[in-house]
């Protein structure tokens, strides 16, 4: 993953349906400091409320990624 990437939350049992389909962000920072498996990522959301979170990388999915 890297900057500009656009992203969702994996599917899994703990995210419901509607929030795997719905909500999806584009990555805006990198953290370097973890495993390149682990790694943090801050994440600009298409919503209203806290829309910039950090996320670990393994809890998200590239849509699309940038050029």
């Amino acid at each position: 993953m890297k900057v500009g990437d656009i992203v969702r939350y994996k599917e899994n049992q703990f995210i419901s349906d509607r929030v795997h389909k719905k909500f999806f962000g584009v990555i805006i920072e990198v953290s370097y400091l973890r495993y390149k498996d682990d790694r943090n990522v801050r994440v600009k959301w298409n919503t209203t409320h806290s829309s910039i979170l950090w996320h670990e990388q393994r809890t998200l999915e590239v849509i699309s990624e940038s050029r």
